[in-house]
């Protein structure tokens, strides 16, 4: 399916395992990527664990690389995303995050200056880059549509350009 789509990503919300992703991995042409979600709470020894569950398992399947080739964070909730709620982005800045990552949930308008400066802290905190502290990046999707599925081109503008501080 992903050939016939010509798909370059495919994204794991969170509840698979990984005998299913390694089973997954061998079935994908190489150049195909998988983003692993991660659903934050605000525990941050949560999130540690659930990190390592995903690192571990690569591990002990001897898979270097790993079957995964970007992290994605996002808030927690039943809805498997979508929900538009913000979790607090700062606790990333206390686990090791070992590969690239999509910052997820609740990216807004409204707090494009709050994940500035996220992104600024983080910059400045770690000058060699080597925990990955920066969003490779961003998953803007429930508030910048219209209605479910339509986006509202004119907030991506504007997000795009704010954050790029064009304006």
């Amino acid at each position: 399916m992903s050939e016939e789509a010509s798909l370059n990503f495919i994204q794991l919300h969170g509840d698979e395992n990984e005998d299913f992703i390694l089973k997954l991995r061998k079935k994908l042409k190489p150049e195909v990527e998988i983003i692993k979600v991660i659903r934050i709470g605000n525990q941050e020894l949560e999130i540690r664990r659930k990190i390592e569950k995903v690192f571990d398992s690569a591990q002990t399947d001897n898979q270097q690389p790993s079957t995964i080739n970007y992290l994605l964070f996002d808030t927690d909730s039943k809805a498997f995303g979508g929900t538009g709620k913000t979790f607090d982005w700062n606790i990333l800045n206390e686990i090791e995050i070992p590969l690239p990552y999509f910052l997820s949930g609740g990216i807004s308008l409204e707090n494009v200056e709050e994940l500035k400066n996220f992104v600024k802290v983080n910059l400045r905190g770690n000058k060699t880059l080597t925990k990955l502290k920066i969003p490779f990046a961003l998953d803007i999707n429930s508030k910048f549509e219209i209605e479910p599925g339509i986006k509202d081109v004119k907030k991506i503008s504007k997000f795009k350009s704010l954050i790029m501080n064009e304006s």
